[in-house]
């Protein structure tokens, strides 16, 4: 049987009758599964074709609701359709961005599960097809932190198959190791962070001041310092030697610096809401 969604034509096979008479040959209480079949996985079944849980189950046909417009797209018709924009962002742009970002950044280490936080904005789905430097350098940044507190702090901690903290499965998600070195982010911040300074300087020296161009560039100024403070506190967590291969141990003076300084910049952001502009109405992240 063939079916087409969007631009994709699937051809189905219909093995009810075989799994239905391999189900009749097993004994009692014999149950055959895949090996990545987690409690996880088992849990979310029980969720399917309930009506109180199951999303899937408010849309009465799948046909009307492909008649009717409401079907999702991949990343490529998004930017075909120009619903998703991937340069050219304005500083007040990045801010919305970082912010929520960092909202459901905050989520995940909460405890709730990343395809529910971070893994909603669709640009960390595919970073590399993002143009605009200042957000490629963000997404990749904090792409880097999941993997790092992931396997530096969560597992080291021993938190996996916990009931109330699904933020150790990353579902098979690629984290760019190959491509991205743990100096890499911090090089780009760094680059990110001198390229606006002159950009602001540039601004306040305008004969037509734009005073909300100023304190927009300003605050994601502050939030790109505090993201390179963050991601490299991080990196101190189970730092090994580069010669050795040994562990190094954290050094109190040097994490209580960054803390402090993490601190300072944290005093000098504003919440988005302060400064946001009626103009962003851009899609970035995924209605839930």
């Amino acid at each position: 049987m063939q079916e087409t969604i969007g631009d994709t034509t699937y051809n189905w096979n219909d093995v009810t009758s075989k799994f239905a008479d391999l189900c009749r040959h097993l004994p009692t209480g014999e149950v055959v599964r895949d090996r990545d079949f987690s409690l996880f996985e088992a849990m979310t079944a029980l969720e399917l074709m309930d009506p109180k849980m199951d999303g899937g189950m408010s849309i009465k046909n799948h046909f009307q609701e492909q008649k009717q417009g409401n079907r999702i797209l991949t990343l490529k018709q998004l930017i075909d359709k120009q619903l998703l924009k991937i340069t050219k962002f304005t500083s007040m742009e990045l801010i919305h961005l970082f912010d929520q970002l960092l909202s459901t950044f905050h989520m995940w280490l909460d405890g709730h599960s990343l395809a529910l936080t971070l893994f909603t904005c669709v640009y960390l789905h595919d970073v590399t097809i993002i143009d605009d430097y200042y957000l490629r350098t963000i997404c990749f940044t904090f792409i880097k932190l999941i993997d790092y507190i992931r396997e530096r702090i969560l597992l080291k901690a021993g938190l996996f198959e916990e009931e109330d903290f699904s933020g150790t499965l990353t579902y098979n998600f690629p984290f760019y190791r190959d491509i991205i070195k743990d100096q890499t982010c911090l090089i780009d911040l760094k680059k990110s962070e001198d390229e606006l300074n002159k950009r602001l300087r540039s601004l306040k020296h305008e004969a037509d001041l734009n005073q909300l161009d100023i304190n927009s560039t300003q605050q994601l100024i502050y939030r790109m310092k505090f993201l390179r403070l963050f991601y490299s506190l991080t990196l101190k967590f189970n730092e090994a030697n580069e010669k050795t291969g040994e562990q190094t141990y954290l050094n109190s003076e040097e994490i209580l610096k960054y803390l402090k300084q993490i601190d300072e910049m944290l005093q000098l952001i504003r919440p988005s809401h302060v400064i946001e502009d009626d103009t962003v109405s851009i899609l970035y992240f995924i209605t839930i």
